[in-house]
């Protein structure tokens, strides 16, 4: 069975505020379900470098094709995630979207970012890994614009990815795996404590119009002023 979905601007799994901006457009999920593990491989390794997100959860597989918008705010995060820990003196290794599957879970995603903090050092450096191979990362995010059919959070708790952050374009969401392997909603990131997260979120939304040279150096005044945004003129 297939199933094609238009992106709506929020999830109904977990409740979110009005994203920032117009409602996310060209964004289409397209769900097939009863795949087996090898048809999924084929599909996945199949798209190759096309823009196109696959995720796989026991035998049903998704596709989905990222808006500008998607993609705009998956690398203001990151580039806000990458200064931060460099002026915080945090070691962290992008991981980009790689794909991270396990046959004997049945599971698979590309999460829109992932960085490894605590096992930054194994994985320094260009190299080769199969996606089976890829170990967890210790931070994921996603960008979380337009609905998906699948429990994107549950395929990531099943993966042993011990925190998630999700944002809506408007209000950012962290999530941490407790031992049951179940996310609970934090009010503080264990991959950096000291960065208050409310603070971050008023940070995204007052530098959504700079550009990325110029969102470097506000990350840098942001953190030597104590995460207190300039008053408003």
């Amino acid at each position: 069975m297939a199933t094609v979905v238009e992106a709506p601007s929020s999830r109904g799994a977990v409740p979110t505020n009005q994203a920032i901006g117009a409602p996310a457009t060209g964004e289409q999920h397209f769900r097939l379900d009863a795949v087996d593990w090898p048809s999924y491989l084929k599909i996945a390794d199949g798209i190759g470098e096309r823009h196109v997100r696959v995720t796989y959860d026991q035998g049903s597989i998704e596709l989905m094709t990222t808006s500008y918008r998607h993609e705009w705010w998956s690398d203001r995060l990151n580039t806000i995630i990458k200064s931060l820990a460099s002026e915080l003196n945090i070691a962290l290794q992008s991981g980009g979207s790689t794909t991270i599957r396990r046959e004997y879970l049945a599971r698979g995603i590309e999460p829109d970012q992932c960085y490894f903090i605590a096992s930054a050092r194994l994985v320094a450096g260009p190299r080769d890994f199969a996606p089976e191979d890829v170990p967890p990362p210790d931070l994921a995010v996603e960008i979380d614009i337009s609905r998906s059919s699948l429990d994107r959070l549950g395929i990531y708790a099943a993966l042993r990815v011990p925190e998630v952050w999700r944002f809506d374009g408007s209000v950012l969401r962290v999530y941490r795996l407790n031992p049951q392997r179940q996310y609970e909603e934090r009010m503080q990131s264990d991959s950096f404590p000291t960065l208050p997260l409310e603070r971050l979120t008023q940070f995204l939304s007052a530098t959504r119009d700079l550009l990325d040279t110029e969102l470097i150096q506000a990350i840098r005044g942001w953190v030597t002023a104590g995460f207190n945004l300039p008053a408003a003129p």
